[in-house]
């Protein structure tokens, strides 16, 4: 199964700058690794993204991320073992895979109760990463129904479209740079 890495293999410098980018986003963001990874698990199974259900972010792992809440994220918004800012990034989470323009201010304002405002920033590129990440590979997983043609010509259109906004990625990577680095000095 070719994955979003497998098309990033193309362009190896946009592939380092992204996982710069996600590994400052998982020490610095101030988000628990805990909580971005149920986030990304849940946008995962929502986009059936089997290969990034199936994963597990060695940070989260290392901060003692438990397979039985992992099992009971389906159930997450009347779970007991979900705390109250759990509740509201998934509820984020889940309405950005559903209809982002749709996020309101209350939800919003949910994060940053929980979260503050400099980890509410880096839960929302952290996100739109996860979500990228998992719609590119159940748009693989579709394509190769189709035959590696079809995967190709799905690569060519990716890869122009990472040509054409490189230097607004390579910008949003030094944007999350000096956030980490705020967020560092403000500890």
């Amino acid at each position: 199964m070719t994955t979003a890495a497998d098309l990033l293999a193309a362009r190896p410098e946009l592939a380092e700058h992204r996982a710069t980018m996600l590994e400052g986003l998982w020490r610095d963001s101030g988000v628990p690794p805990r909580l971005l990874e149920l986030t990304r698990l849940r946008v995962a199974a929502l986009l059936h993204d089997e290969a990034g259900s199936a994963a597990r972010t060695p940070a989260a792992v290392a901060a003692g991320l438990d397979e039985d809440l992992v099992d009971a994220l389906p159930g997450w918004p009347t779970d007991p073992r979900f705390t109250p800012t759990d509740r509201a990034a998934l509820a984020v989470a889940e309405q950005f895979v559903m209809d982002c323009h749709g996020i309101t201010d209350a939800q919003v304002e949910g994060l940053r109760d929980g979260l503050g405002d400099p980890a509410t920033v880096g839960f929302l590129i952290a996100l739109a990463l996860f979500d990228d990440e998992s719609r590119t590979g159940d748009v693989m997983s579709r394509l190769q129904r189709f035959g590696p043609w079809a995967v190709e010509a799905f690569k060519t259109c990716k890869m122009g479209a990472h040509e054409r906004h490189e230097g607004e990625l390579r910008s949003l990577i030094d944007s999350s740079k000096r956030l980490a680095q705020q967020l560092l000095e403000l500890r």
